[in-house]
C-alpha cells in the first residue's frame, strides 16, 4: 500500500480480512457459542470485537476517499 500499487485490492483484502475474524471469530465468542464447561466469562471480549469492526471500517472508508 505505500507504494500506491493495487491499494484498492490490498485496502479491500485487510477490510475482507477483519470482517471474517469479526463474525468467525469475535462474534461466536461473545454470544458464547463456545459454551465450553468451566472456562471464565472475558467481558473484554466486547471490546476487542468492536475494535475489529472499526478497522474494516477504517480500511473499506480509505477505499471510498480513494475512489472519490
Amino acid at each position: 500500500m505505500a507504494l500506491n500499487c493495487l491499494q484498492r485490492w490490498g485496502l479491500a483484502g485487510f477490510g475482507l480480512l477483519f470482517a471474517i475474524w469479526v463474525f468467525t471469530l469475535y462474534l461466536a465468542k461473545v454470544l458464547g457459542h463456545y459454551a465450553i464447561p468451566g472456562t471464565p466469562h472475558n467481558p473484554n471480549e466486547w471490546s476487542s470485537m468492536f475494535i475489529a469492526f472499526a478497522l474494516r471500517g477504517g480500511s473499506w472508508t480509505l477505499i471510498g476517499r480513494e475512489a472519490g
